[in-house]
């Protein structure tokens, strides 16, 4: 019993904090804008810094993979290839939302059984 509440309250404390982490357009090495479809964390931002922190260790994620998988997508063509393709702040901002919601809608499936 007590490993399901501290299972609970990770994964609460976990959408918390996902719900804390910003995103920013990525900047060139001369400071201009490279454009809006690319994206990163807001770095600069100590809540969103303390979130990453936090759900790194919370989950055992790695930041780089996470970053990564948040700010860019995975395209396939139908010939076996793959390419990575940066995505707009908005949408890192909906994946971002996504993952918070199904991580909390698996949550209550489970409390549900």
């Amino acid at each position: 019993m007590k490993d399901e509440i501290n299972g609970i309250t990770l994964t609460l404390a976990s959408i918390l904090h996902l719900g804390n982490v910003t995103f920013i357009p990525k900047i060139s090495d001369d400071g201009s804008t490279i454009n809006d479809d690319s994206s990163k964390f807001n770095i600069n931002d100590t809540d969103t810094n303390s979130a990453i922190e936090s759900l790194i260790k919370l989950l055992g994620w790695n930041k780089i993979t996470f970053e990564k998988s948040m700010c860019s997508r995975v395209i396939s063509s139908g010939r076996g290839s793959s390419y990575e393709v940066p995505v707009r702040v908005s949408d890192a901002i909906e994946g971002r939302d996504a993952l918070a919601k199904a991580i909390y809608n698996k949550l209550i499936d489970w409390l549900g059984q």
